[in-house]
């Protein structure tokens, strides 16, 4: 029972899953709004954004900000990591960071200050990977912050967050 345990940890399993309990426990006490809907218009502007932060992924690698590295070839592990971030990563950090987050201190603060504080969040978290990249990922925070709030979709957030991240994780050593 002890490895199965470490085996969840160390895939951060539990993590997904206690943010998941988090989002349920407050999206009923707070009465946070959750949609999964998609429309044509939505979907131009999330493909827009998806476009736009690639575009400045390649204008930071011309600068020398961002070094782009293509692998010769897709390990197995880099498959599932893949996967893993469509499946799960994504998922679970839009229902945490827009659907719990940005919903809360929207609710308290205003729109932009709900947007702001969870694109914050959300770049210190990822300060693990260096500070390059914690500000990469506010700023993508932002841009879904913005999307979510405009479509009122969760399913956008989560669309442009498992593109960028899956194209993070192929392209970039930032």
């Amino acid at each position: 029972m002890n490895e199965v345990i470490k085996f969840l940890w160390s895939s951060g399993i539990l993590t997904y899953l206690g943010i998941l309990t988090i989002f349920f426990l407050f999206r009923k006490k707070e009465s946070l709004k959750l949609n999964l809907r998609i429309n044509k218009g939505d979907m131009k502007l999330t493909f827009l954004i998806i476009f736009g932060l690639l575009a400045l992924t390649i204008i930071g690698s011309i600068t020398g900000t961002i070094k782009i590295n293509i692998p010769q070839e897709v390990s197995s592990q880099t498959l599932i990591t893949l996967v893993s971030i469509g499946l799960v990563v994504a998922p679970t950090e839009e229902l945490l960071f827009r659907g719990t987050i940005q919903n809360l201190f929207s609710k308290r603060l205003g729109v932009i200050a709900g947007i702001t504080l969870a694109s914050t969040i959300f770049g210190l978290v990822h300060l693990r990977f260096g500070g390059h990249f914690a500000i990469a990922a506010g700023l993508t925070g932002m841009a879904m912050g913005i999307t979510f709030q405009k479509t009122e979709s969760i399913v956008h957030p989560i669309m442009i967050h498992a593109s960028m991240a899956m194209m993070w994780v192929l392209l970039l050593t930032i």
